[in-house]
């Protein structure tokens, strides 16, 4: 009988060790009528830039004297206080050169441009990337006003020279984190 004691009592202790396993599941978080979970979220925002309120600039008929000047203001914003570099082409462009154009008749043109700061970059090559600007980075509307400056000037000479005709070029500002 020996052997069936033995029997008995390796059954009785399995029992107990599937007894206490099981409250052991019980006791660290099994079923429940309600449970709680914690999930962590985190985002990265980088520093971001925009460009708005950009104006055309139509400087109408050439009276036949003097320079033609007309500038384009606009609000460079940055959602914090970084700078931002700024990168200014024309599609006319001859190399380095700002040219307007009527068919195969190119009248050429100087370009500045100034940020929120004051810093003015004067004769601005076509393609050239300036760096260090200052936006504005407490509203994403600038506060209502403009905070940088397109300026374009045609001399009297390049104006006289040229062919009769309306004149045009596009200039695309690309504006990025600094």
């Amino acid at each position: 009988m020996q052997g069936g004691v033995r029997s008995v009592l390796c059954i009785l202790g399995l029992a107990f060790c599937g007894l206490l396993a099981a409250g052991s599941v019980q006791a660290g978080g099994g079923m429940q009528e309600t449970s709680a979970g914690n999930v962590d979220i985190s985002v990265v925002i980088g520093g971001r830039v925009r460009i708005f309120r950009v104006t055309d600039i139509d400087l109408s008929t050439y009276t036949g004297t003097g320079d033609l000047i007309g500038d384009s203001q606009l609000c460079v914003y940055r959602n914090d206080s970084g700078l931002y570099n700024i990168t200014i082409s024309s599609d006319y462009a001859d190399g380095s050169t700002f040219r307007v154009a009527n068919g195969t008749n190119f009248i050429s043109y100087s370009v500045d441009f100034s940020d929120d700061q004051g810093n003015q970059f004067v004769d601005v090559a076509s393609g050239a990337r300036l760096s260090g600007l200052v936006g504005h980075s407490s509203s994403p509307g600038c506060q209502g006003r403009n905070n940088a400056s397109l300026d374009v000037r045609f001399s009297e000479g390049a104006l006289q020279d040229a062919a009769p005709g309306s004149y045009q070029d596009v200039i695309t500002l690309l504006v990025e984190p600094g």
